[in-house]
């Protein structure tokens, strides 16, 4: 666990123990969500991607989460099917109500490098 020793106001802590950021060394989570769903599926859709994904891959306590949206199934499948052809552990999560397939996936924890599939895919907005 992180401490900070105590400041005055308008102070900046400086030493928290806790290291400078470095994008290249920290754990990431990226997930994507289909966008043909509503907003509140897409919400509920990515809650169970990364959580089965931190549960089968686990997490740093200072992982990053980076979430996008595709356009639909088939657009979803063909980034499993590149992230697996690539080596990159991953959940597809398939939703069992409502007959909606898959309809997110989450990565295990992994570097930024291996976040280049996602670079081209939008950032997720509800």
């Amino acid at each position: 666990m992180n401490t900070c020793s105590p400041v005055s106001v308008g102070e900046i802590p400086t030493d928290c123990g806790k290291k400078a950021f470095d994008r290249n060394l920290a754990s990431y989570l990226f997930a994507a969500v289909r966008s043909d769903l509503s907003a509140v599926q897409q919400g509920v859709q990515l809650c169970h991607a990364t959580a089965l994904a931190a549960a089968n891959g686990g997490l740093d306590p200072d992982t990053r989460f980076v979430l996008v949206s595709v356009k639909n199934k088939d657009e979803l499948l063909l980034l499993a099917a590149s992230l697996a052809e690539d080596g990159i552990a991953f959940d597809l999560f398939e939703e069992p109500d409502y007959q909606i397939g898959p309809s997110a996936l989450a990565t295990h924890k992994t570097k930024f490098k291996y976040g280049k599939r996602f670079s081209r895919l939008p950032l997720w907005s509800p």
